[in-house]
């Protein structure tokens, strides 16, 4: 399957050599975080992929409008302002993995504290209604030593 997957490249590629140039230049540096990453973690890479698309696809459209050669596409990759855009929009992708993975941690964090909290007031709110006994009986059924102590296993 891998092979039948590399001839498909490889045929494509040569029938829209000056696109997979293109691409292929400005694909860099989400190659480099494929090869970089963890096995584990390709949601980077994912991530950045798709931002660098996005900074290769007005290029692409411009060499589809102008022409599809070779020297259109030399003429393309001799701009500064292309390599700026398709790395700047890797780079950007990047950065937003960084910036969302930050926010998604401590989105969690709070919603972890907010159960704790609710679940705190219901214990008070049980031990209220039921008296403090409830709270001591679950305080020595989950305590190994208030076990050893009365000699009664709850397994």
């Amino acid at each position: 399957m891998y092979y039948f997957v590399l001839i498909m490249i490889g045929s494509v590629s040569a029938v829209f050599l000056p696109s997979a140039v293109l691409i292929g230049c400005g694909i860099l540096p989400t190659i480099a975080v494929f090869m970089v990453a963890e096995k584990q973690n390709t949601a980077q890479g994912i991530v950045m992929f798709n931002f660098n698309i996005i900074g290769i696809s007005p290029h692409l459209f411009t060499l589809w409008s102008q022409g599809h050669t070779l020297p259109n596409v030399i003429n393309i990759l001799h701009d500064p302002a292309t390599w700026t855009v398709m790395y700047g929009s890797a780079f950007l992708g990047w950065g937003f993995y960084i910036f969302m993975t930050f926010i998604i941690h401590n989105v969690i964090v709070l919603l972890i504290e907010n159960k704790m909290n609710s679940i705190k007031k219901q214990q008070k709110s049980i031990i209220s209604k039921w008296g403090s006994e409830v709270k001591a009986a679950a305080t020595q059924k989950n305590d190994p030593q208030a076990v050893a102590t009365n000699g009664f296993s709850n397994g």
